[in-house]
């Protein structure tokens, strides 16, 4: 599914009766600066936000227990991130190109960390 794919939004504020980021739904939405999921958000789809290239702030629920491959790739203006604490692996090329990527903060849940999961 891409529902939003290439757009011109710029922030979105995603309700708790979502239950799933589907692949590439916001893909190539170059205007998007934020983005904020309520509990309820189980899963963040394959390149769901992919060359989101000024997405700065993202903020990801608890409630989020796996995140695909590319999902934040070429994100050049995402600066932080924090995983959520019920996944346990950080999917391959996961913030692939992502260059203003100054902090992530990943829980001791973790136990995977691919090669090329922050490639550039």
């Amino acid at each position: 599914m891409q529902a939003f794919l290439g757009t011109n939004l710029e922030y979105i504020v995603i309700p708790e009766s979502v239950c799933e980021i589907e692949d590439r739904a916001f893909r190539n939405c170059g205007n998007l600066k934020s983005v904020e999921m309520f509990d309820g958000v189980r899963s963040i789809g394959e390149e769901a936000f992919m060359s989101c290239t000024a997405l700065r702030k993202i903020t990801i629920p608890n409630s989020v227990k796996s995140i695909s491959s590319y999902a934040f790739k070429d994100c050049k203006a995402l600066r932080e991130i924090t995983i959520p604490n019920q996944v346990t692996t950080i999917s391959a090329y996961l913030f692939e190109g992502c260059t203003a990527l100054k902090e992530i903060v990943v829980d001791e849940k973790v136990t995977q960390i691919p090669a090329y999961a922050f490639k550039n």
